[in-house]
């Protein structure tokens, strides 16, 4: 979620992380921001669907006119049942910063690429995203997390990397065919200085998260 909201507010759009887990009093914030925002996007394993369904189904209450976007491992796993759904707009199929950052832009849907979305009764899905680029990416933007969120934090998360080299018949990125492709040295020494910097993060350990 990070990537996707530093990629977004990089790139001029105006972004919120919200964290249903960790954040106090989220109910009361999401019901203030989803009445004002014209994206809605949340990140869905499977476990998660009643929650993410309530919750979608308050945003559109408070706000009609909000488009709800859905992502990650059950969209895209199953892309037109999530677009099928009609608390849902449209589901983001695979990593999700350039497909966001299109919505976002408000590129004609049947021109965005990576999302499954309703065309009457009809789902349509269209053409996979360009894989997603890390060297291109910029610098996580820690701001953008809630800071009572990043004061509790036990373990620091960063990366090196999106995809993996191996095949493990298993995991998400064999049955997606997602490559390996990694950020550059620099780029991960830079986020490692900007993480030891941060006075919340003192002391605490890393973990990269490949």
């Amino acid at each position: 979620l990070l990537s996707i909201a530093t990629y977004l507010e990089a790139n001029g759009v105006k972004v919120k992380i919200l964290d249903g887990v960790r954040q106090k009093n989220f109910l009361e914030i999401f019901r203030r921001e989803a009445a004002l925002s014209d994206l809605i996007c949340f990140s869905v394993m499977t476990m998660q669907i009643p929650t993410a369904l309530e919750l979608s189904e308050m945003a559109k209450k408070l706000n009609p006119r909000c488009k709800i976007i859905w992502g990650g491992a059950h969209p895209t796993f199953f892309p037109e049942q999530t677009a099928a759904h009609d608390l849902i707009d449209a589901a983001v199929i695979g990593d999700g910063e350039y497909t966001i950052f299109d919505l976002a832009s408000e590129k004609k849907w049947p021109e965005a690429r990576g999302i499954a979305y309703k065309n009457g009764r009809e789902v349509m899905v269209n053409q996979r995203q360009r894989p997603l680029e890390p060297k291109s990416m910029p610098l996580f933007n820690w701001q953008l997390e809630p800071k009572e969120i990043l004061e509790n934090l036990s373990l620091i998360p960063t990366m090196t990397s999106r995809g993996c080299p191996h095949r493990c018949t298993f995991c998400i990125n064999a049955i997606l065919k997602n490559n390996w492709r990694s950020r550059t040295v620099e780029q991960v020494l830079e986020d490692l200085k900007i993480i030891d910097d941060q006075p919340y993060f003192t002391g605490k350990p890393l973990r990269f998260w490949d």
